[in-house]
């Protein structure tokens, strides 16, 4: 990425010696404007990102706020969104690294140009320029102050080498103002997502993620302006050197400094881009079809089928009656199996107890009882239902598969919206159910 170089031929200062402190020696001019091109495609990406950020995270905000009003959102769109949002995160995090590796590296030659350009009387070293933002308390200030000097020192009207003093860099202190601001707004949502991880009821859980999601939106947008302000700062300042060694080199009557050709760094940092996001398409693919399908028993093996993932266990209470309940999910449907007991002594009636579990259940869901059928469960009757609509449980439409052995009461659920009740996973699912004594001749274990 070098140009050509030259050594600004211009009048010494007073403060020559406080300059060679600084390691502000005259030295070649080295052309920024490909590590700036390079640096503003990564920029633009970055701001790409953002708006991206900005959508994804504004559409799981919409779909929380219809949790909480018990309006329908379906399972599918939630997991979608989920990996829309891991792999904006992804995407984002393995940008970071290019983004400012090219940004130091961009800040260091530039103001390293400071000298050769012919401004006298800057505060640091190039090294420290750069070095400064890994020293905590002095990484508040001085970046800003060596972007500044930056800023102020290549405006190519300047004559006097000590006259960039005066000048003022508005859009630089606005810039850092967002730096800072979004340095601050990422601490503050990982906090709020540690807590919303450690809510126990369910209304605190969505509370808290609202949260998250506002704070993450905020977090895009300061980073958006940051991106945007940074974009014109390194535009302006690559264009404002160059500009500033042609008059130089005009006025020593030396040759002008070459500009590198920039198409194929250029290119490169959009390679480097598209393959960021290649990878974190694919992570994020990877993680997302990462369920892994396999038989699924309780310790005391009140039955065995096949479930996605890990399942979690939970008793709840119906009445004075506990219901023991196993969850888990493979990103479109989720698949539920509870039992409970009713008395000691096998049930007499079956299915006058089955048609009055299924009317109470339609009755708590507020939903539609549709695709009723009859079956047989190994030797056991039972039944296999759908209740549409539902206004509880997350308004996911329900499939049940539901029968009796002895005392104890089985039901196989499968939640999701569409095909996901009749796919594959579902028939899976239904058809691997096993159940002590749900063949005639077996021994009933409760």
């Amino acid at each position: 990425m070098g140009g050509g170089d030259f050594t600004g031929n211009l009048p010494a200062s007073s403060e020559t010696t406080a300059e060679a402190r600084a390691g502000q020696t005259s030295v070649p001019f080295h052309s920024v404007m490909v590590l700036g091109r390079c640096l503003l495609v990564l920029v633009a990406a970055r701001t790409f990102l953002a708006l991206i950020g900005i959508a994804v995270l504004s559409s799981r905000l919409a779909m929380l706020s219809r949790l909480t009003s018990a309006n329908a959102v379906h399972l599918a769109d939630m997991t979608a969104n989920d990996h829309g949002v891991e792999t904006h995160s992804i995407a984002t995090l393995v940008l970071l690294l290019p983004f400012l590796l090219c940004l130091l590296r961009w800040m260091y030659f530039a103001y390293r140009n400071l000298g050769a350009l012919g401004a006298r009387g800057m505060s640091m070293s190039p090294g420290f320029a750069i070095g400064s933002f890994f020293i905590p308390f002095i990484n508040l200030v001085r970046p800003f102050q060596a972007m500044s000097e930056i800023w102020r020192a290549s405006d190519p009207r300047t004559e006097d080498p000590l006259g960039w003093k005066g000048r003022g860099a508005p859009v630089v202190g606005l810039w850092w103002v967002f730096w800072l601001l979004e340095s601050l707004s990422g601490i503050v949502g990982v906090r709020v997502l540690l807590s919303a991880a450690a809510g126990a009821a369910p209304d605190v859980v969505i509370e808290r993620l609202q949260l998250t999601s506002v704070a993450a939106i905020v977090d895009n947008v300061i980073g958006l302006t940051g991106d945007i302000l940074l974009f014109a700062i390194v535009l302006t300042v690559s264009r404002r050197q160059e500009q500033r060694a042609h008059v130089l080199a005009a006025e020593s009557g030396a040759a002008a400094p070459a500009t590198p050709s920039w198409r194929r760094p250029a290119f490169a940092a959009i390679g480097v881009v598209v393959g960021l996001g290649l990878t974190a398409a694919v992570m994020s693919r990877i993680q997302a079809g990462s369920v892994v399908w396999a038989e699924f028993s309780p310790p005391e093996g009140q039955f065995k089928v096949q479930m996605p993932g890990n399942p979690k266990h939970k008793t709840q209470a119906d009445g004075d009656t506990p219901q023991q309940l196993y969850t888990s999910d493979d990103g479109a449907s989720v698949y539920v199996v509870g039992y409970f007991d009713v008395g000691r002594s096998p049930i007499a009636n079956q299915w006058a107890a089955l048609n009055a579990l299924k009317q109470d259940k339609v009755q708590v869901l507020q939903g539609t009882l549709a695709e009723e059928r009859d079956i047989n469960v190994g030797a056991q009757a039972g039944q296999d239902y759908v209740v549409r609509n539902p206004r509880q449980s997350s308004s996911q439409d329900m499939r049940l598969r539901v029968f009796i052995v002895g005392n104890r009461v089985f039901q196989f659920i499968v939640m999701g919206h569409g095909t996901a009740l009749h796919n594959a996973n579902a028939e899976k699912f239904f058809e691997s159910i096993y159940v002590p004594g749900m063949w005639q001749g077996e021994r009933t274990e409760t």
